[in-house]
């Protein structure tokens, strides 16, 4: 059975324009991969097959703007299945550098079939992206696409006079600002309160947002790979769209998915241990929290388990 709510997300590459502290996919201007339009397509009519429609897809990076013509074609090719329009873009905003071709990509995108568009704006993407650039996209944007089809993450960013710089930032931070995976798991833990890993190893990885069972997960992402994970837990395979079609995948019972998945949903980060101490790792007293637990002892691990966790370029810089 799928969730009433279920979001597709295309993570069309990892290259980005920024390297931002708290990012989950560890996207940098050095890493790559990217989606062919032909294997979009094909997730495209899996998405068909599960009763999805282009209002359950989510295209996004890395920054998938970096590849404006590929986006274009994911998104022609939607309309030509009948999958438009396409819900949402997800952007940093780094490639709006003036008017004229912001203006023209957001116009070829609304025209083949993007119904909105999402910019982040927050002291992690300013400490790379010129706020100038995502006020020019947003203002465009609204133009073409209607107020409310775009969105971000903060509008309080957006208008103020100073986005504070990152450093300012953390060391006056008073919430989680991120899930503790990926970058955010290295460069974030030194600002926030942590608990015992004993306290840790009590939990398991089933419901709301710390959810990676398939069958109620809300959001799957597909990436250029044809990896398949939930998106808490990119890099936790639940299979491969390019060996086993995606709506197999998504539809397959629990006891079906890989066992590291059944796992974890059961008894959490404690079931990576025996793994862990195969391979002489042994966690550290205290984490931030489960996720970040399970982030360290798979940067320690994936080499081992390709299987498993992959692609391997989003367990290192």
């Amino acid at each position: 059975m799928m969730p009433k709510e279920r979001y597709i997300e295309f993570d069309v590459t990892y290259k980005c324009s920024a390297q931002c502290k708290h990012c989950i996919l560890v996207s940098s201007p050095k890493k790559g991969g990217l989606m062919t339009i032909e294997n979009a397509s094909i997730y495209l009519i899996e998405m068909k097959k599960l009763g999805l429609t282009g209002l359950d897809l989510i295209i996004t990076g890395g920054e998938a703007m970096l590849f404006f013509e590929r986006v274009l074609g994911i998104i022609q090719k939607a309309a030509e299945l009948e999958m438009t329009p396409i819900r949402s873009l997800q952007s940093n905003g780094s490639w709006c550098i003036n008017d004229r071709i912001t203006s023209q990509r957001l116009t070829a995108l609304h025209n083949a079939g993007l119904q909105g568009i999402y910019f982040s704006v927050d002291p992690f993407h300013h400490e790379f992206v010129p706020i100038e650039n995502v006020r020019r996209g947003i203002r465009i944007a609204e133009e073409i696409f209607g107020v409310e089809y775009v969105a971000v993450n903060s509008r309080a960013y957006l208008e103020a006079e100073k986005i504070p710089p990152v450093i300012e930032y953390l060391e006056n931070i008073d919430r989680l600002p991120a899930i503790m995976t990926g970058r955010a798991a290295w460069a974030l833990p030194d600002y926030l309160p942590t608990i015992p890993t004993e306290q840790i190893l009590e939990m398991n990885c089933r419901g709301g947002n710390q959810d990676i069972d398939p069958s109620s997960v809300w959001q799957i992402n597909v990436d250029a790979y044809g990896y398949i994970s939930s998106w808490i837990c990119s890099g936790i395979l639940f299979g491969n769209a390019h060996e086993t079609p995606l709506s197999e995948i998504l539809t397959r019972p629990l006891t079906k998915q890989p066992q590291i998945v059944q796992d974890l949903v059961a008894h959490g980060p404690a079931s990576l241990l025996g793994m862990a101490g195969k391979h002489g790792l042994y966690p550290k007293d205290r984490y931030v929290t489960k996720c970040h637990l399970c982030w360290d002892i798979r940067c320690a691990i994936y080499a081992h388990y390709p299987e498993l966790f992959a692609p391997a370029e989003l367990y290192h810089e």
